[in-house]
Formats: structure tokens, C-alpha cells, sequence
């Protein structure tokens, strides 16, 4: 949890500065989740379905029921997964993939298109 401090209460860790209205929490279960600062490791990228997808470390999650999935799920049956808090900081639930990073090519236009 770089740069930050929490305290810990009943297995939930509180952000310190809860007292000056900070809601960043984190529960750690078998030490899996792991939180990582906002806007700093992962980019949002509108997909043309209207939502967003979320591209962490080379490999892209979709949403679905609150929670982003490695968009290779079903094709490479990888159980990669991650979710935002409600302020935007990412948890990741787990971060191994089945496969190697897809390619994407960046156009001058600022869109991404898998290579």
C-alpha cells in the first residue's frame, strides 16, 4: 500500500487520515489483494461498447457485475481479475495470467487496436 498509511480494525484497513474524511479501505484475505494508487499503473480505455476497458501491466480486463476480468477469460480460460474502488484506486484479486500480453498498436487518434 505504497505511500499511504492504514490502520488495521477488525481485518479492514482504514486509510489514517480517515478522520479527515479519507474512505480508503482494504481487506486482505490469504494476503491476495494487493492495492495500488490511482491514475499511476493502469489506463481506462473506452471500448466500443460504451464502457471502459481497463489495460494493467500489457494486458486489458472488461467489466462485468463490478468486477474486470482479463478480456482473454474465456479464449485462454485465464482467471486474472481486478476491481476499482469507488474513489478509483485498483485492487487487484489476482494478477496471473494464463498467456503472454496482447498487442496493441496506438493510433495517432489516441484509440488502441489489438494487433
Amino acid at each position: 500500500m505504497r505511500r499511504y498509511t492504514y490502520s488495521i480494525k477488525s481485518g479492514i484497513y482504514y486509510c489514517s487520515k480517515i478522520g479527515e474524511g479519507c474512505k480508503a479501505r482494504v481487506k486482505l484475505a490469504n494476503d491476495e489483494y494487493q492495492l495500488i494508487p490511482t491514475g499511476k499503473d493502469y489506463q481506462l480505455i473506452p471500448s466500443g461498447k460504451g464502457k471502459n476497458i481497463i489495460m494493467y501491466n500489457g494486458f486489458t480486463y472488461s467489466e462485468c457485475h463490478g468486477i474486470y476480468y482479463c478480456s482473454s477469460k474465456r479464449k485462454c480460460k485465464c482467471s486474472a481479475r481486478l476491481k476499482l474502488t469507488k474513489i478509483g484506486e485498483m485492487i487487484t484479486i489476482n494478477d496471473k495470467h494464463s498467456h503472454d500480453p496482447p498487442s496493441y498498436l496506438l493510433t495517432a487518434e489516441g484509440k488502441y487496436i489489438k494487433v
